[in-house]
């Protein structure tokens, strides 16, 4: 299990607040080694999330100068989930379609030879598993980044349904799948 730890600070301050971090990591360094656990400085990155004008406000390069021995990121990873320095989430969405993309057209080879019910399992089983992962990150105001789940989503009922690309299926989904639109589902 990585440790983690956060520090709130406005962009000005980030040097003390990254010296206070730094200090942090070397003190559990320590404890580790004390107790014989080996702390993966490789896999220990440093990430400043904020807005785009607040992170432009950062010189990074004093940050790397200072702090050699520190890594800072752009994007980390915690609990399979791609977390950027704008919390826009478009690092992690992008690879979710994908698979889940993957998913229905592997599906959909097979769909013509699958029932109903097991046709709405094995899109429960490959798709909505990759989608309902941690999909509470993606509430509050993600309306445009979260079209894409949006999309994946209405494609699974599309498969289910036999129906075309243009088709309108929402009355599908809501009266036949008894899905929740995408939004309420998170």
């Amino acid at each position: 299990m990585t440790p983690k730890h956060n520090l709130h600070c406005p962009s000005i301050a980030a040097m003390g607040t990254t010296r206070a971090m730094h200090q942090a990591m070397r003190a559990l360094a320590g404890w580790m080694s004390s107790n014989r656990i080996r702390l993966n400085a490789q896999k220990t990155k440093l990430i400043l999330f904020g807005t785009r004008q607040q992170l432009t406000k950062l010189n990074l390069d004093a940050l790397s100068a200072e702090f050699p021995t520190v890594s800072f990121s752009q994007v980390v990873r915690d609990l399979e989930r791609l977390l950027d320095s704008e919390l826009t989430f478009s690092y992690h969405i992008d690879p979710v379609c994908r698979s889940c993309y993957y998913q229905l057209r592997q599906l959909r080879v097979i769909a013509r030879f699958l029932t109903f019910n097991v046709s709405v399992s094995f899109v429960h089983v490959f798709v909505f598993s990759r989608l309902d992962y941690c999909s509470s990150i993606f509430a509050g105001p993600q309306g445009v980044r979260t079209q894409k789940l949006r999309r994946v989503h209405r494609a699974a009922a599309r498969l289910i349904g036999g129906f075309k690309k243009i088709d309108h299926i929402s009355q599908y989904m809501r009266d036949v799948l008894n899905w929740l639109p995408f939004p309420q589902r998170i």
